[in-house]
């Protein structure tokens, strides 16, 4: 067996399944906010139903060698990341660890940093942004690294009248700089502080930079 191609093609193909997955979750045009809202949103709410994926995606070694063997490897691939999926997925759950919930905490952080004043979803306010995270899970930046987080999300914000004001995707993967611990799927099971930590990070960066985004002005 050629092991040198299997580690080159591992780290090969890993950056075009992930850029094909998130591509596939591009989600709606994005809207920059005008100058008229801008002044006038000072306070917003974030709605508390996030949409989440049934299904965690998971790429980890086995995948990654499986998809280098073509299509029924793909194949075979993806039928095998369905039980490190489903087993963490459901250590998240005993563990108490809700995604939905550690991104609205992320995302408010990062939208109090801009000026913006976030009330509770009761109370009155100038605008609702709604988040929906369209991917998330655990992946490699190459065929023999540890399992870093990702997750695409999208955002929107509605004025009090049912426009849209801003809207905006974005996603963070295992290769952007800020996403730097990555560990194995035995410590992630055995730890499952590790799970809510990786979520908590790579929910903070996907924030950053939609806020990031929601700064700008047309």
């Amino acid at each position: 067996m050629n092991f040198t191609f299997l580690r080159t093609g591992a780290k090969a193909v890993l950056p075009l399944a992930m850029a094909a997955l998130l591509s596939a979750c591009a989600g709606a045009p994005s809207i920059t906010m005008n100058a008229g809202d801008r002044a006038a949103i000072k306070t917003v709410k974030i709605n508390p139903a996030v949409q989440l994926p049934e299904k965690m995606y998971y790429q980890g070694r086995g995948q990654a060698l499986a998809m280098v063997a073509g299509p029924i490897g793909a194949v075979i691939g993806a039928s095998a990341a369905a039980g490190p999926s489903g087993q963490l997925v459901a250590k998240m759950a005993d563990s108490k660890i809700s995604v939905p919930d550690i991104l609205k905490t992320e995302f408010q952080r990062a939208a109090e940093g801009t000026g913006l004043t976030v009330v509770d979803p009761a109370a009155a306010s100038d605008a609702e942004v709604t988040l929906q995270v369209n991917a998330y899970g655990l992946s490699q930046s190459n065929g023999f690294s540890s399992l870093y987080p990702m997750m695409n999300v999208s955002a929107v914000m509605k004025k009090s009248d049912g426009t849209i004001a801003w809207q905006k995707t974005d996603f963070a993967s295992p290769l952007n700089s800020d996403n730097k611990t990555g560990k194995e799927f035995d410590d992630y099971m055995q730890d499952p502080e590790l799970l809510r930590n990786a979520m908590t990070t790579i929910s903070s960066i996907v924030s950053k930079m939609l806020v990031d985004d929601l700064k700008k002005t047309q």
